[in-house]
């Protein structure tokens, strides 16, 4: 286990360290298939996962591409904790349950890299095509305010081939938030002051002659803005789809104003959101309850706005969550079910690792009524990337 010294690092620069070839086994591009041994749930969702992370040496981003292995089917079923006021229990160690450490870690391999990649830029997943949509440009810029209508895209089927130019936006944008739903790319936010032009677009590709690159944008309508907040200055703090009435929550930063958007009428919505939850990463909707990671793991009903919190039961996880010198970014995707799998990348001693920790995550309510969630550990797995870098985010594909 990593030192606590190396667990508590600023995150400052580190040089390119140097690995032993015949220690590790290297992954990728060809993505590696799921264990045998994955749990019954798990082997029906056959998933892989994609994410991004950008090199603290020359600021390049590197996309890295993986199969999932589900839980060992042979291990007892985890009990499914409830919540005891005043106490908690962490009964795992993240360590007890990997496939990867040691001396035959294996060396995750990236299958593309953007050497020109932009800062804040969005990602986005429809089917097997990734796009990179937006972000800020610093020479050779075509607009006036930094922020860029170029978008970007590559197929993960074919690893070899560059990437390629897709019909840009109708708007400059930066840190915008994309939803894919129904084959398309709703994006929000991310705009510019003075002018922002269209608050919101969606993309359409063109059919299925087209490798995901050609296709139209269409300017969406924008919410009605709360009277606090300047026209040209409203960011999206995150956007989800609830696939089930084909809408789309958006909830906007500072005031945390929210609104839905409804898609067949082409529409927005007042939505009612509490303003105290704390949603610093991007959430995931399942049914209509809303999950998200911040310094433990959370669940919103967006129906019934009743919140359920509780810890994630993994020692290291925990103690990243916890730890305030430590900059923990992560991704939560969901699997299945009550399965999810959250994606992280941490240093270890010299190394940068990549987890992906699949969780099974349970509601209950204590003696006062009061929501509780509790997230158990059922595998793990663990790569080596070969240089220091910054996790940005991670898709499900």
């Amino acid at each position: 286990m990593a030192s606590m010294a190396i667990l508590l690092g600023s995150g400052k620069r580190k040089a390119r360290t140097k690995i032993a070839r015949t220690e590790i086994g290297r992954v990728g591009p060809k993505i590696s298939e799921s264990s045998s041994s994955a749990s019954p749930l798990l082997r029906r969702h056959v998933q892989s996962v994609c994410f991004r992370g950008r090199l603290l040496e020359n600021n390049m981003t590197e996309w890295f591409h993986f199969t999932m292995a589900g839980s060992d089917s042979n291990k007892k079923k985890e009990r499914r904790r409830r919540c005891r006021r005043g106490q908690v229990n962490l009964v795992f160690h993240h360590n007890h349950r990997h496939k990867g450490e040691g001396e035959r870690s294996r060396l995750l391999s990236p299958i593309q890299v953007q050497p020109d990649s932009s800062d804040g830029s969005s990602s986005a997943a429809l089917g097997s095509i990734i796009y990179c949509i937006g972000g800020r440009c610093f020479r050779n810029c075509d607009d006036d305010d930094g922020h860029t209508r170029r978008v970007q895209y590559f197929d993960v089927n074919r690893p070899t081939e560059a990437w390629k130019e897709a019909s840009p936006m109708i708007n400059p944008r930066s840190e915008a938030k994309v939803v894919a739903l129904n084959g398309k790319l709703y994006v929000f936010g991310g705009c510019s002051p003075p002018d922002c032009g269209d608050w919101a677009e969606v993309f359409e590709p063109c059919g299925p002659d087209d490798d995901g690159g050609q296709g139209q944008w269409t300017a969406l309508p924008s919410p009605p803005l709360p009277p606090s907040l300047p026209t040209y200055n409203y960011r999206c703090l995150f956007a989800v789809a609830r696939k089930a009435s084909n809408k789309i929550v958006v909830v906007l930063q500072g005031s945390y104003a929210a609104y839905e958007y409804d898609v067949a009428h082409n529409s927005w919505l007042d939505f009612n959101f509490d303003r105290s939850l704390l949603v610093l990463n991007q959430p995931v909707v399942v049914g209509n309850m809303l999950y998200w990671v911040s310094h433990e793991i959370n669940a919103y009903h967006l129906d019934k706005k009743t919140l359920f919190s509780g810890p994630i039961e993994d020692l290291q996880i925990e103690h990243h969550l916890r730890c305030g010198d430590y900059l923990f970014t992560s991704s939560l995707l969901h699997l299945a079910e009550d399965h999810f799998c959250l994606l992280w990348v941490a240093p270890d001693e010299s190394l940068y690792r990549l987890h992906c920790t699949i969780l099974q995550v349970s509601k209950s309510t204590d003696l006062n009524g009061k929501g509780c969630l509790s997230a158990s550990v059922l595998s793990c797995q663990s790569f080596i990337v070969e240089f220091p870098l910054d996790f940005l985010d991670g898709l499900l594909m």
